[in-house]
């Protein structure tokens, strides 16, 4: 948790590029998981996330309606969906693997709170 902390500060002290601060989200997931997605044939890493973070998504999503944005994790782009509705709950998956190995390390990261899960508008 102390490198989460570490860079979260850094963020939110502007050390670290980001669209603005007011619209940048840091996330804490209470779970990541794998699955493969039979229709895109691609593995996805399936993120549920705490209370305070759940809460704060859905306002998130709220106000960047018809945006899309960028879904970062440790500075690297994944993924750049278009919100087009309020999201309050559920699940958050994050897709685009062809590789198990590589979405397996990514749950893992993020479960053990090792990397840093952030949304901002995309530029």
């Amino acid at each position: 948790m102390r490198i989460r902390h570490i860079f979260a500060a850094a963020l939110l002290a502007g050390l670290l590029p980001t669209p603005s601060l007011a619209d940048t989200l840091v996330l804490s997931p209470a779970e990541a998981e794998t699955m493969f997605n039979e229709a895109s044939r691609q593995w996805e890493v399936v993120i549920r996330l705490d209370d305070d973070s759940a809460k704060a998504f859905a306002r998130f999503t709220q106000a960047h309606q018809q945006e899309k944005i960028a879904v970062t994790v440790d500075g690297e782009v994944l993924v750049t969906p278009m919100i087009r509705s309020p999201i309050y709950g559920g699940p958050l998956p994050i897709g685009g693997s062809e590789s198990a190995a590589k979405s397996q390390d990514l749950a893992k990261r993020l479960q053990s709170g090792r990397s840093i899960l952030t949304l901002a508008p995309a530029k």
